[in-house]
């Protein structure tokens, strides 16, 4: 019986640390959101990336605009301008450099203020944030609704160590939200979050995940042992 005793009370330990404190946790927490936040703050108007691209390819670009353009290859559809391998780089609204690469652009007729992306590639760099990189399969943008519909599986590191991984998504450029209904995952640092859906607004401040909500914590890597002098 005292043996079951001191195993019931025994804390459990993790590689030789005692688990995290619920004030550690907290802590951890709060750092991650924050951290999270600024992730999205970062990614949340890429839309306004997509609108520059939009612009530049449907030609409404004046020529003082911060961009260069190059296509290899134009084709006029029965009903849309197919433009292969567009590349466009220069500086958004938000002075943030970046390079945006797409196997191709497709302009429909019918709708002269959208643009189809497909197999996009995107570079951000936010002055004293370091780069974003984003990849996606397709993205289709309209520019007069400031809507961003991203399809396909999205994939997005970050300099500061976050990492966001998801299969579609909804991005309102104007309201600046975030939603995708299917599963994502966040990774930051040593901790990953993985849930069914998510949706963020406010530019970030306010995000939900929402379905089988599961956050793993990765233990701390041992230190080496101390030098011999």
């Amino acid at each position: 019986m005292a043996a079951a005793t001191a195993t019931a009370t025994a804390q459990p330990q993790i590689f030789g640390r005692a688990r995290l404190s619920a004030r550690d946790k907290a802590f951890r927490k709060a750092k991650r959101h924050s951290a999270f936040v600024r992730f999205l703050r970062v990614l949340l108007p890429v839309g306004g990336v997509a609108g520059i691209a939009v612009l530049a390819l449907i030609g409404q670009f004046s020529s003082d605009e911060q961009f260069d353009l190059s296509i290899a290859k134009t084709t006029i559809a029965k009903n849309a301008i197919i433009m292969d391998n567009p590349k466009l780089t220069g500086f958004d609204r938000y002075d943030r450099e970046f390079r945006l690469e797409a196997d191709r652009a497709i302009q429909k007729f019918t709708s002269p203020d959208a643009v189809t992306l497909e197999n996009i590639t995107a570079h951000i760099n936010s002055p004293g944030r370091g780069p974003v990189a984003i990849d996606a399969v397709t993205a289709d943008f309209d520019n007069a609704k400031g809507d961003l519909q991203m399809g396909g599986n999205i994939v997005v590191d970050s300099a500061d160590g976050y990492g966001l991984t998801l299969t579609g998504a909804q991005i309102d450029t104007k309201s600046g939200t975030l939603k995708s209904d299917n599963p994502v995952s966040i990774t930051y640092q040593d901790s990953e979050t993985t849930g069914n859906s998510i949706d963020a607004t406010d530019g970030g401040q306010r995000i939900i995940i929402q379905g089988n909500v599961r956050t793993r914590i990765m233990p701390p890597k041992r230190g080496q042992g101390a030098a011999v002098n």
